[in-house]
């Protein structure tokens, strides 16, 4: 498990590709080190926060996200999640 933004109410299991798998895209490995260290990071700045920087009021409004549907997913994902 490694602490990675945007990602504090879930998490992601890295799996490797099958050989010959032509449907799988492999990843680029991990970062290197355990995580350990990250983790530290991240639950010091939890603790005592740094003040976040003022908003940039010349910002574009952020677009909002669509919920993501079952026809977004890969045929695998979906499949996984329809089987039994």
């Amino acid at each position: 498990m490694r602490p990675w933004y945007g990602h504090n109410t879930h998490f992601h299991v890295r799996l490797n590709c099958l050989p010959g798998d032509t449907a799988c895209e492999a990843q680029d490995p991990p970062p290197p080190g355990d995580g350990c260290d990250d983790a530290r990071e991240w639950q010091a700045n939890i603790l005592n926060p740094r003040p976040a920087p003022p908003a940039d009021p010349d910002a574009p409004e952020p677009k909002p996200k669509g919920e993501i549907t079952m026809a977004d997913l890969p045929g695998q994902c979906a499949a996984v999640l329809t089987s039994d």
